[in-house]
């Protein structure tokens, strides 16, 4: 899931979530470990007349459940 919100002019905070079970070609079969990964990223953008700037963060901790 992902989208973007403008909570001011010029301004943009960009966001999404993501989940995975996992990296390699046996997950597309089977989840050998039965690990779970969650992450999500912010992303805020300000685009002004003659500068743009952007700072975001990226977290992806991964759970066993």
């Amino acid at each position: 899931m992902f989208g973007r919100f403008c909570p001011f002019k010029n301004t943009y905070l960009d966001y999404a979530i993501t989940c995975s079970n996992g990296r390699g070609p046996t997950e597309v079969l089977y989840d050998l470990d039965q690990h779970k990964a969650l992450g999500g990223r912010l992303k805020l953008t300000y685009e002004g007349r003659d500068v743009g700037i952007a700072a975001g963060e990226l977290i992806a901790p991964g759970f066993n459940f």
